[in-house]
C-alpha cells in the first residue's frame, strides 16, 4: 500500500497489518468506504492509547462494535466498583458492640461507615 495524501500515514500503517480487510467483518476495504479507527480494548474498560491497541474498521462495523464495547465498559466499571467496596470492606473491623455487629476503628470506638 503506497503513500495516499488523503489518508493518515498512522491509518495506512495499519490497513496495511490488517492486509487492507475490516477487523470486525474481515472484509476487503473498497474506494468509498468510510474508515473508521478503533481501540480493540476501549480505554474506558483498562484499554491504552498506544498503536498495538488500535485497528481499522467499516463506519457500520465501528457502530456495531461500539455497542459491544458499551456492554464491555458498563461490566468492567461494575468489576471495578465491585473490588474497591470489597477492599474497603475487608479493611473494615468488626466487632460485636451491646450485641450488635459495629463497625469501628480496630480500637473498639465505633465509627460511621462513609
Amino acid at each position: 500500500m503506497g503513500k495516499n495524501p488523503e489518508m493518515k500515514d498512522s491509518t495506512a500503517k495499519l490497513l496495511k497489518k490488517q492486509k487492507g480487510k475490516c477487523a470486525l467483518c474481515s472484509l476487503n476495504f473498497l474506494p468509498g468506504d468510510i474508515l473508521e479507527i478503533d481501540h480493540i480494548t476501549p480505554k474506558q474498560a483498562g484499554g491504552h492509547k498506544y498503536k498495538d491497541n488500535l485497528q481499522v474498521l467499516h463506519r457500520h462495523c465501528h457502530d456495531v462494535k461500539t455497542k459491544i464495547d458499551l456492554e464491555i465498559i458498563r461490566k468492567y466499571k461494575s468489576e471495578r466498583e465491585w473490588y474497591k467496596t470489597m477492599k474497603r470492606f475487608n479493611q473494615t473491623t468488626w466487632e460485636w458492640i451491646d450485641d450488635i455487629p459495629t463497625i469501628t476503628n480496630g480500637h473498639g470506638t465505633h465509627t460511621e461507615p462513609d
